[in-house]
């Protein structure tokens, strides 16, 4: 049986507060995965999980899932704002959005070349949530993810959700 990965166990964990904030649900096979590393301070909550035999210092895979608590801006803007600051760093980086509707948005980037960072090519969805905006992204170090591996984190992350105590939450562009 697949085993999911759930980010409402890690936020629950994370958070001490009593109000339960809600969380992203992403439909995908844990196993083989563990947590590198993982924050919760105030405004911004993250987890990145990286292969077992892996760290978070010496990584080839990356998966991040990430809680901007009170982040009111479209996932367009938000992107857009991500990308003027990686195309800051790295100029030549290729960004593409797969898909977008009024409360989320389907994305990927690549750069390689990059004095300042290693090549990497990433797929990201950023979803607006009723408490803030959730990003999940998987990233690999290479200029160019095998397309196999770039279709299933794609069909993953589009059935990721927002649910908060334990049921989905219904988004409306506001």
């Amino acid at each position: 049986m697949r085993r999911q990965l759930a980010i409402v166990t890690f936020a629950a964990l994370l958070s001490g507060c009593a109000t339960a904030l809600e969380s992203v649900y992403v439909p995908a096979d844990s196993s083989g995965w563990k947590l590198g590393y993982g924050s919760d301070r105030r405004g911004q909550t993250i987890a990145e999980y990286v292969p077992s035999n892996e760290s978070i210092n010496n990584w080839t895979k990356l998966l991040t899932i990430q809680f901007l608590e009170g982040e009111n801006r479209s996932p367009s803007v938000v992107m857009e704002d991500l990308k003027s600051r990686m195309q800051s760093r790295c100029p030549g980086s290729y960004w593409s959005v797969i898909s977008q509707d009024s409360v989320s948005i389907l994305y990927e980037w690549n750069i390689k070349g990059c004095s300042t960072n290693p090549d990497q090519h990433e797929i990201a969805r950023l979803l607006k949530g009723n408490d803030g905006e959730h990003r999940i992204a998987y990233t690999e170090k290479t200029s160019a993810m095998n397309h196999a591996t770039r279709e299933k984190w794609i069909a993953s992350f589009k059935e990721a959700y927002v649910e908060k105590s334990g049921k989905k939450v219904v988004l409306t562009g506001r």
